[in-house]
């Protein structure tokens, strides 16, 4: 399962289990990314994409794609909470 971050050119940021096709993206398990302002700075959050719909597939237009990335592990890791197994990913500082 590779996961991936993809902005569309709505502007939104989305997450989720990417399968590519000659001219369209499907994602699986679709979040959208939020920056939130904290009391220290901007925050993430993670939001259900189409709450309201019967699936959890959806597909992307080609030219809809802006472009196309691998998440951090904070977002992975918040990903995974959602909608993977929770498994959490250790960043390199944290194994000490």
């Amino acid at each position: 399962m590779t996961i991936a971050v993809i902005k569309l050119i709505t502007g939104e940021e989305i997450i989720g289990e990417i399968e590519i096709q000659p001219t369209f993206v499907t994602l699986t398990n679709v979040g959208v990314v939020q920056l939130v302002p904290t009391q220290t700075g901007v925050g993430m959050s993670l939001y259900p994409f189409a709450p309201y719909a019967d699936e959890s597939k959806f597909s992307f237009k080609n030219e809809h794609i802006i472009t196309s990335f691998e998440p951090s592990i904070d977002l992975r890791n918040n990903y995974n909470k959602m909608f993977g197994s929770g498994i959490q990913i250790a960043s390199a500082g944290s194994l000490k």
